[in-house]
C-alpha cells in the first residue's frame, strides 16, 4: 500500500509539472505565434476581436491597462477588450505603449499572442492594425488620417514651383504664408485638387474630399482660420518688429478663446518669438535667453497657460531652429494644438525649406481620429 501511495504521489507531481498554472489559474500552454497587431488611439476605449477556433479557448490580458469582457468561448465567438487612457498633456507625457493579449486553445494548449499598441507622444513612427492569422478578425472602425503642413514660402517667387510642391505632396491641408500678389495665382494653379481660401498674405488649401467652413480672417496679426472635419485650423503671420504678446493675445481671442469655441484647434504660423522650452539644451546658442522669467518668453508662456501644446517641442525635445536673421538661427515658427488634438497626433516633423528661395522650415503634423 505504501508503495502504491508513493507511485501515485510521483504521478501527481509529474502531472502538476505539466499543468503548471499561470497567475490567473489557467494552465500554461505551449508558445504559439503572433497573430496580429491592433493600433489604438491615446483615448480610452474598447475593441472587439472575432475568433474562429475549434474547441474551448481562453483570452488572457498581459497588462493591467487591458481588461476583457469574457475569459473565453468555444468555437466561433468574440471578445471585447477595454483599455485605459494613455493621453498626455504638458505636465504628463506618456510614450506609446505596447501590450499583449494571449489567446490560448484548450484543445492544443497553444498560446498565441495578439499585440496591442496604444498611441502616446509621437515618436516618429506610425502604427497600423494588421491581423496576421486567418482565425483572427478585428471589428475596427477606420480612422481618419489628416496631414497638415504649415509653410512660410516668403522668398519663393515662382508660382509653378510652389504649386508643383503642393500638388505632389500627400498632405490634405496646407496652411501657407506668402506674398499677397502670388496667392491668387497659386489658388488657380491648385484648383484641380484643392479648395482654397485667402486673406492677405495667408492661404489655407484643402484637398478635395473635405469641406471648408466657418472661414474667418483679420489683421494685427494677419490671420486666417477655417473648420475642416470638425477641427479649427488657423494660420497667422506676426509682425517681427512688433511686440509678440499682444499679437498672440489678439490671435487667441479671435477664435480659440471665444465663448462656445470649438475644442479642437490647430494654430500655427510664423510668430517670431522665443520658446521657453528650448532654453538650456547643449545645442542652444549662448545668446539665447536662459532665464524663464525673461520677457522674451512671455508669448510662449501665455500660449501654455491657455492650455495649448507646442507640438514641435513636445515631439522633439531639443533646440529647433526654423529661421535665420541677423546671423542668428532660432525657432520663429510654431504649431500649437489644443489638448483634444494633441492626443490624436501621431507624427510631428520639421521639413527643410520646401521650395527654392523659402527661408523658413515647414512643419508637418499628422493626426488620426
Amino acid at each position: 500500500m505504501k508503495q502504491i501511495f508513493i507511485t501515485l504521489s510521483i504521478a501527481a507531481l509529474a502531472l502538476a509539472s505539466v499543468w503548471s498554472c499561470s497567475s490567473n489559474g489557467i494552465p500554461e500552454g505551449k508558445a504559439g505565434s503572433r497573430v496580429g497587431e491592433i493600433y489604438l488611439t491615446a483615448q480610452s476605449g474598447a475593441k472587439t476581436v472575432l475568433v474562429t477556433m475549434d474547441g474551448l479557448w481562453r483570452v488572457i490580458p498581459q497588462n493591467d491597462w487591458i481588461t476583457v469582457d469574457v475569459k473565453g468561448r468555444e468555437g466561433e465567438g468574440a471578445f471585447t477588450f477595454y483599455y485605459s487612457s494613455n493621453e498626455s498633456d504638458f505636465v504628463s507625457t506618456n510614450p506609446t505603449r505596447r501590450g499583449a493579449i494571449v489567446i490560448r486553445s484548450l484543445t492544443t494548449m497553444v498560446s498565441d499572442t495578439l499585440c496591442v499598441i496604444q498611441q502616446g507622444t509621437p515618436d516618429g513612427k506610425e502604427y497600423t492594425s494588421a491581423p496576421q492569422d486567418s482565425y483572427i478578425e478585428f471589428v475596427d472602425a477606420s480612422l481618419t488620417r489628416m496631414e497638415v503642413v504649415y509653410a512660410n514660402l516668403q522668398g519663393c517667387g515662382d508660382i509653378s514651383v510652389a504649386a508643383g510642391w503642393i500638388n505632389s505632396g500627400d498632405a490634405q491641408i496646407y496652411c501657407l504664408i506668402w506674398e499677397n500678389s502670388s496667392l491668387g495665382q497659386l489658388k488657380e494653379a491648385l484648383a484641380d485638387k484643392f479648395e482654397s481660401t485667402l486673406s492677405g498674405n495667408l492661404m489655407i488649401a484643402n484637398r478635395s474630399g473635405f469641406s471648408l467652413s466657418d472661414v474667418q480672417s483679420g489683421d494685427a496679426p494677419s490671420r486666417l482660420s477655417c473648420k475642416i472635419d470638425g477641427i479649427s485650423w488657423q494660420v497667422a503671420d506676426f509682425d517681427p518688429q512688433a511686440t509678440a504678446l499682444p499679437q498672440l493675445v489678439a490671435l487667441l481671442e479671435s477664435g480659440y478663446n471665444q465663448p462656445y469655441s470649438n475644442s479642437a484647434w490647430v494654430i500655427g504660423g510664423s510668430f517670431y518669438y522665443y520658446s521657453v522650452m528650448e532654453a538650456g539644451y547643449p545645442d542652444t546658442p549662448s545668446w539665447y535667453p536662459s532665464d524663464p522669467s525673461d520677457n522674451a518668453f512671455l508669448a510662449d508662456i501665455y500660449a501654455q497657460t491657455n492650455n495649448l501644446t507646442d507640438c514641435i517641442w513636445m515631439a522633439r525635445r531639443q533646440f529647433n531652429p526654423t529661421w535665420s536673421a541677423d546671423g542668428k538661427s532660432w525657432r520663429a515658427d510654431y504649431v500649437y494644438v489644443s489638448n483634444k488634438v494633441w492626443n490624436t497626433a501621431v507624427d510631428v516633423r520639421l521639413l527643410d525649406a520646401p521650395v527654392s528661395g523659402a527661408s523658413h522650415k515647414a512643419v508637418r503634423l499628422t493626426v488620426k481620429y
